[in-house]
């Protein structure tokens, strides 16, 4: 009997790039500037993995600030670019984890809540993006996590059916749109406890180089 698990699908920011601490870093910067101060730890926290429009929206009506939603988003990405260029990071472990999935003749898709340009920026600076088959962004999609549309979209453009998928997330909204697209899902994190029962990952690491090819079959 072969394996029965045929793609594993990575989210980018915070799975394959350390890139996390940028978006927030630039938001916490944004929305200074906008008279709101959140630290950049807690946006992380609360809305890594929501899709930006989303993200200021929740935060502009909490604080009773009007503002252009898409002007804002549309000023994040322009200055992301320039704010990341030479301070792409990968993940520990995730050029050795994609080298072992590869050998074991493993699909794989990177489904990231980002902007088209900034995934290129990351994958071609880590010098990854031909090692996968598909690269979906968020602008590709009606509805972002934890939606599941994202992933169902990777399956579909694998041609494989998403039960037969995994995850790497490191967010609880990516998490739950894994779950709710039918995909098994690991979650990279430090925290303890996930805290949505029924969207429960089937694996928590605190490293990808706990991760063997193995694990997915």
């Amino acid at each position: 009997m072969g394996k029965t698990i045929k793609a594993v699908i990575f989210d980018m920011d915070g799975v394959i790039a350390d890139s996390q601490p940028l978006h927030a870093g630039l938001e916490e910067l944004l929305l200074k500037e906008h008279g709101i101060e959140i630290p950049a730890a807690e946006l992380t926290r609360k809305y890594a993995g929501v899709p930006d429009r989303d993200c200021a929206e929740i935060i502009f009506k909490e604080h009773g600030k009007e503002v252009d939603l898409d002007k804002f988003v549309k000023e994040k990405w322009t200055r992301l670019i320039d704010f990341a260029k030479s301070k792409i990071a990968p993940i520990d472990g995730v050029f050795g984890l994609i080298d072992q999935l590869k050998k074991d003749n493993f699909l794989l898709a990177v489904a990231s809540s980002s902007r088209p340009e900034f995934i290129e920026l990351v994958l071609s600076e880590l010098g990854i993006k031909d090692s996968f088959e598909t690269i979906i962004n968020g602008q590709e999609v009606k509805f972002g996590k934890p939606a599941p549309d994202i992933f169902l979209l990777a399956a579909q453009r694998l041609e494989v059916p998403p039960s037969t998928c995994w995850v790497i997330e490191d967010a609880r909204h990516g998490v739950i749109a894994a779950k709710r697209a039918g995909m098994k899902c690991v979650w990279l994190t430090n925290d303890d406890d996930f805290g949505e029962q029924a969207y429960s990952p089937d694996i928590k690491i605190k490293s990808l180089i706990e991760l063997k090819a193995s694990d997915f079959i």
